[in-house]
């Protein structure tokens, strides 16, 4: 078992990067997680390594977006990466801890025309549904063909939709080569 002695901050990033690689749908419990016996410290350590080379300016937050927009105002070239729950878990309530309500789907939206008026970018990932083309009619709408591992009925193709105030670029970047 390796054993670090770390700020906080950083104790609570290696706790999210552990939770993300070990679990299905935020839940490490779950059929489709790892347990801790699959976990492979060499492996994230070189992922680490490798990925701060990309991230190292980077900031990642885990908070409310009202709350973001007031403690860092977006500013000409910044680059915005947001993933609300999707519209379906607020009617469903059983895949997120916290769902959203209209209205907070409205003030993202809000957040969103803000950093564009900033002269930011963002990209929002949300589910298709008709509400969501409605919010963000004025921006770019690409829906995204996907296969949900955790579909235990029939594996078909759903929509996701990637949403920006830009067009797409035309190449792919890769933050792990592997190597």
């Amino acid at each position: 078992m390796l054993t670090l002695r770390l700020r906080p901050c950083l104790t609570f990033l290696f706790l999210c990067v552990y939770l993300i690689r070990c679990s299905f749908n935020n839940n490490p419990q779950g059929t489709f997680s790892k347990n801790s016996a699959d976990w492979n410290t060499d492996n994230l350590i070189k992922d680490l390594k490798y990925s701060r080379k990309y991230l190292n300016d980077v900031l990642i937050e885990n908070l409310d977006f009202r709350t973001l927009v007031d403690r860092y105002p977006p500013n000409k070239g910044d680059f915005w990466y947001l993933d609300p729950p999707y519209i379906v878990a607020g009617t469903r309530n059983d895949y997120y801890i916290h769902s959203l309500g209209e209205q907070d789907h409205i003030d993202l939206r809000n957040i969103c025309k803000v950093i564009d008026d900033s002269g930011g970018n963002f990209m929002v990932s949300y589910d298709d549904k008709p509400e969501v083309h409605e919010l963000y009619k004025d921006y770019v709408i690409e829906a995204i063909p996907v296969k949900y591992a955790g579909q235990t009925q029939k594996r078909e193709y759903k929509n996701e939709l990637v949403i920006t105030n830009y067009d797409k670029v035309a190449y792919q970047e890769t933050l792990f080569d592997g190597g």
